[in-house]
């Protein structure tokens, strides 16, 4: 089995800036409903159900497309895909900034993440497999704060444009369009870098093993369906608490505007970014067991979820707390359900394939965070929607837990 490497240190660099600078700029742009959410209720264009399923849209056709993603970044050359993802979202974003008609947005929105499916594959695909072997790792680390840094950055463009809300999708589409010039000019000055090895064939005992039917044993035996589980349910409270944190805190104290409640969340975007630090500082120095320390973060993560309760009888500050420890937990869990345990995967090169996988429910979580949370919020109020959270943190602990034996096994066969 041939694969493509990049063996000189200074082009391997120069590409994983610029491409942690495209993701992180792309995970802003699909921020730009979340982020505006208050500002765009306030002003009456939509509701908060409505704001919500624009977002959930995007992510259901993201998700569905994510496993399609996966197998085409295993095949080709996954470069090709960043450059289609960055000017497809540049384009929506520039519809919405020119036409608020609720279905052109919702039209326009769905059409950019069918356009962005392979993005999250072909990131992965570039940072674990055709960069230097010696910085594959800290490649993988790296990548992830993407998402945090791009949820930071759209909140906080969203405070300063406030209820000029359109500026933010216009601000998204020019920064796109630019960033994608910068990468197609970085991937054509390092194409000369770039060589083609020969992969040693895989011992005995794993032969054919890329072949689907050894895939499906393997995904089985490593128990990736609960792997999937665990992705869907950190992905609602890592992101449904962050989009949804400045209009419950605006909402349920009167002295909080709109403009200081989301530059409050800021506060707990903040926090997403700290998360990837210590899962570094912890793997593989203190635990080696991916499934067991996803199990500690949804265990501490639960009483902090289940103490929100007090909302609207503690001050604000208690609950932005409580609200960034969880985000911050869960954003630490990300490193693992979506980078560290794809990457096991590699081996057979279906690590791509296995990160688009996790990709997919990872984003149909927050098809439910928009749609579940939001109506839950509509219907039964705040303290409603917190009641849902212990649920559903409570069931993610069982079923960590339970993962732990079963990946423990899988990691003594290899």
């Amino acid at each position: 089995m041939k694969s493509r490497i990049i063996n000189n240190k200074h082009a391997c660099v120069v590409l994983l800036c610029t491409l942690v600078l495209a993701y992180s700029y792309i995970c802003m742009s699909k921020n730009g409903f979340s982020a505006s959410m208050v500002f765009i209720v306030n002003e009456g264009i939509l509701t908060k159900l409505e704001t919500g399923t624009i977002t959930a849209v995007f992510y259901v056709a993201y998700a569905v497309l994510q496993i399609v993603g996966g197998v085409f970044t295993d095949k080709w050359h996954p470069e090709r895909f960043i450059t289609i993802g960055l000017l497809g979202a540049a384009a929506s974003n520039i519809v919405i900034y020119f036409n608020q008609s609720y279905p052109i947005m919702l039209i326009s929105w769905t059409l950019n993440a069918c356009l962005q499916f392979a993005v999250w594959p072909a990131t992965f695909k570039i940072v674990s497999t055709l960069l230097r072997s010696d910085m594959q790792e800290f490649s993988l680390f790296t990548v992830t704060f993407g998402n945090p840094i791009g949820a930071v950055l759209g909140y906080i463009l969203a405070a300063i444009v406030g209820a000029q809300w359109r500026m933010n999708f216009l601000v998204s589409a020019v920064g796109l369009a630019a960033i994608a010039v910068l990468w197609e000019i970085v991937v054509r000055s390092v194409k000369p870098y770039i060589e083609e090895i020969q992969i040693p064939s895989p011992e005995k005992s794993h032969t054919n093993r890329s072949s689907s039917r050894e895939f499906i044993k393997l995904a089985l035996k490593s128990g990736i369906i609960l792997l999937l589980i665990l992705s869907f349910t950190r992905t609602m409270f890592d992101l449904g608490l962050k989009a949804m944190a400045p209009t419950m805190i605006n909402e349920s104290y009167d002295s909080v505007n709109a403009v200081f409640a989301t530059v409050m969340s800021i506060i707990v975007l903040v926090s997403g970014a700290v998360g990837p630090v210590i899962s570094h500082l912890i793997y593989p120095k203190i635990l080696r067991n991916e499934a067991v320390i996803i199990t500690l973060f949804f265990l501490i993560s639960t009483p902090l979820t289940s103490a929100m309760l007090l909302l609207g009888e503690v001050h604000y500050l208690v609950i932005v707390t409580l609200l960034a420890l969880v985000v911050m937990l869960m954003s630490a869990a990300s490193l693992f359900t979506t980078s560290y345990i794809a990457a096991r995967f590699n081996p057979c090169g279906k690590g791509a394939t296995v990160a688009g996988a996790l990709n997919c429910t990872a984003s149909f979580g927050v098809v439910a965070a928009n749609t579940l949370f939001t109506g839950i919020a509509d219907s039964f109020g705040w303290h409603g929607t917190i009641i849902s959270w212990v649920i559903i943190m409570i069931i993610s602990l069982v079923i960590s837990a339970s993962h732990i034996p079963i990946w423990t096994k899988f990691l003594k066969s290899r």
